[in-house]
């Protein structure tokens, strides 16, 4: 199992965060819901579901600009995720992990760091952050390639039985000019 969560996690992480992605605008977007399990949240209207995965207790889902959207399908196989090459488009990722004697918050966020690191990026500034209610650890991370500087926010937390990891991921600008968009999603994530 833990195996398994971890794969799909850094995967999914990895497909998006090494390819690179440019901005959209965000201005005065209305907001899109998603709902599913426990946990519900906005996002911008302008963006989409471009993949979800349910796989051995491990929820996830991609959800991105128009974009970013057309590098990845609903038939796409875990394989195939790993080898696809975004280059353009904004990214937000949230996966959810059943918590178990081996994989824990620490645990988690160690792991992706430590793939994030062998992909060429780097942790620029650790911290934490509320998330509905909840502290959360919060990691930012550079990675630069072919002239894309790209940057990221992994926001980790647990709640219950489970070890959440949400991924914001922007590139070709900084990360401010999709923080309304972030925004949408953040400020509204509620659990049932």
């Amino acid at each position: 199992m833990k195996k398994i969560s971890y794969v799909l996690m850094v995967l999914l992480v990895l497909v998006v965060f090494t390819s690179g992605c440019t901005i959209q605008n965000p201005d005065e977007q209305k907001p899109n819901y998603y709902n599913f399990s426990s946990v519900f949240f906005n996002y911008p209207d302008t963006w989409e579901i471009a993949r979800s995965i349910e796989v051995a207790g491990v929820e996830a889902v991609i959800i991105t600009d128009p974009t970013a959207s057309k590098y990845i399908n609903e038939s796409s196989s875990l394989e195939e995720l790993e080898s696809l090459n975004i280059t353009e488009g904004t990214v937000f990722i949230y996966i959810m992990i059943p918590k178990t004697s081996e994989v824990n918050l620490n645990s988690t966020v160690t792991d992706v760091q430590q793939r994030l690191a062998q992909k060429g990026a780097k942790v620029t500034k650790t911290g934490t952050t509320t998330v509905s209610g909840i502290v959360a650890n919060e990691t930012t991370l550079t990675r630069t390639s072919e002239a894309i500087t790209s940057e990221g926010k992994i926001i980790a937390f647990e709640r219950n039985d489970n070890v959440y990891a949400l991924i914001l991921i922007t590139a070709g600008n900084n990360y401010e000019s999709q923080k309304k968009n972030f925004d949408v999603i953040l400020n509204s994530l509620r659990f049932i």
